[in-house]
Parts: C-alpha cells; sequence; structure tokens
C-alpha cells in the first residue's frame, strides 16, 4: 500500500485515498451496500439464510418443510419471492404449471401479513380461478371458508387476472421488504 491509497475498513480491499475521503474509508461497492435501506440488506440476510437452510435444492415443496424449522419470516419470504418472480416472467398460467404454485397459499399469507391486502386477495382469487374451473392443486390445504369473502357472483379470467397483478406490480415488489422492515419480529426466535 503507498501513501496514495488506503484499505477498505470493510472488505480490506486497497482503495485510493481520495475514494477512502469521500467514501467513508469504503471502497465504492460497499459503500453502495452501506447505503442501501436496512430492510434492504436484511432480506439480503434473509435470502442468504434461506438459501443455506434449503442446501441441497430437490424441490420447492421440500424446500418449504426445510424452512419450517425456522421462524415464520423465512418461509413467508421464499414463497413470495418464487411465486412474484413466476407471474412476473410468465404470468400466472406459467406459474399453476411449475412446481412453484406449491407454495400460492405461504405467498398469499405473505401478501397479507406484509399488509398488502389487495395483493394478498388477488393471490387468493387467482387459486379461486384454478379451484372454480376443476383445476385445484391444493383441495386438501384450503381452509373451509378460504372463499368466503370473495364476491358470490365472481367470475374473472385468467388474463383478467394477469393484468390486475400487473397493475398491482408495485404493492407486489414491496412484499418482501415490507416483511422485512415492519415484521422483523417473524424472524427471530421468540
Amino acid at each position: 500500500m503507498t501513501e496514495d491509497t488506503a484499505q477498505c475498513t470493510v472488505c480490506g480491499r486497497e482503495i485510493r485515498q481520495l475514494t477512502a475521503t469521500r467514501r467513508n474509508r469504503m471502497c465504492a461497492p460497499c459503500h453502495r451496500i452501506a447505503a442501501r435501506p436496512p430492510e434492504e440488506r436484511f432480506a439480503d440476510e434473509v435470502f442468504d439464510t434461506i438459501e443455506a437452510t434449503i442446501k441441497p435444492f430437490t424441490g420447492y415443496k421440500k424446500a418449504l418443510q426445510k424452512l419450517q424449522a425456522l421462524p415464520r419470516g423465512f418461509s413467508l419470504c421464499f414463497a413470495y419471492h418464487y411465486v412474484h418472480a413466476d407471474i412476473l416472467n410468465g404470468g400466472i398460467s406459467q406459474l399453476y404449471s411449475n412446481s412453484t404454485w406449491s407454495l400460492i397459499l405461504e405467498a398469499e399469507n405473505a401478501a397479507s401479513t406484509a399488509g398488502q391486502k389487495d395483493v394478498a386477495t388477488l393471490l387468493r382469487e387467482i387459486v379461486y380461478y384454478f379451484h372454480k374451473n376443476g383445476r385445484s392443486k391444493h383441495k386438501l390445504s384450503i381452509p373451509e371458508n378460504y372463499f368466503s369473502g370473495l364476491p358470490a357472483n365472481w367470475n374473472r379470467s385468467l388474463e383478467s387476472l394477469d393484468d390486475k397483478y400487473f397493475a398491482l406490480e408495485g404493492s407486489a415488489n414491496s412484499v418482501i421488504l415490507n416483511l422485512c422492515r415492519d415484521h422483523q419480529h417473524l424472524f427471530s426466535v421468540a
């Protein structure tokens, strides 16, 4: 290390003195991470724990079972992340066709817990769409009055459900960060 350089206090990387002065003695990547909101950094830690817990990955159902050993927030984030990603990637029909469909009931719980009631209701409507059309894969998992909050004349198409989900994308994107910011008690052992 020369006089014109310093070490990043986080990772130890050699950096220019000017950078150290401007960035609180951190390299640019470490400074960027430190400047992120606390809930984003916490979400990264949550997903690091999830990845470590579900290794080796053998399927979504088994991963969810492994996560049951951790506080509830981990399974909520895991389920919601994969359901949300599948819908954004290929729509509801892709979600239904993939093994991530097994996570939708837990994803609906995640949205509800995070205070995103519109997203939670829409996820319930998605489950109802397939249930109503005789294609439910969750008959044994659905509580008795699960659909009681939906209107009696409910009749939406898969396309309209897709459109509504994308219209709620901002709210849908915030579910995990809301859990990590407002519900940290769900990630600790009581």
